[in-house]
């Protein structure tokens, strides 16, 4: 369950670098480098959950809810993390029950 916690960390912490760069739209968009972030597991799935989003010259921007044009976007893009997180959680106590049952 650690684990869980400490991937969820490192996501809010890289969307926060990019918020903090100002990186909010396509105009706005930062290059990797710009903020000290490598292409890593993280921010493939980021990019893959739509929470990051990649532009055609390789940039990278965090859309804010006042860019997404669709208000269920939000909800549709947690589903993948809400599920991973309880696959985690139900892995977790599997491996850790205890051993008389």
């Amino acid at each position: 369950m650690a684990e869980a916690a400490g991937r969820i960390a490192n996501e809010e912490k890289c969307l926060r670098k990019f918020k903090s760069a100002g990186a909010i739209s396509p105009e706005t968009a930062v290059k990797l480098e710009e903020i000290d972030l490598e292409r890593d597991f993280v921010l493939k799935d980021l990019i893959k959950w739509g929470l990051l989003k990649e532009t055609k010259d390789g940039r990278y921007y965090a859309p804010s809810e006042e860019t997404t044009s669709k208000p269920e976007n939000k909800s549709k893009r947690r589903e993948p993390y809400l599920k991973r997180l309880l696959r985690q959680a139900r892995n977790w106590t599997w491996k850790n029950r205890p051993s008389d049952i």
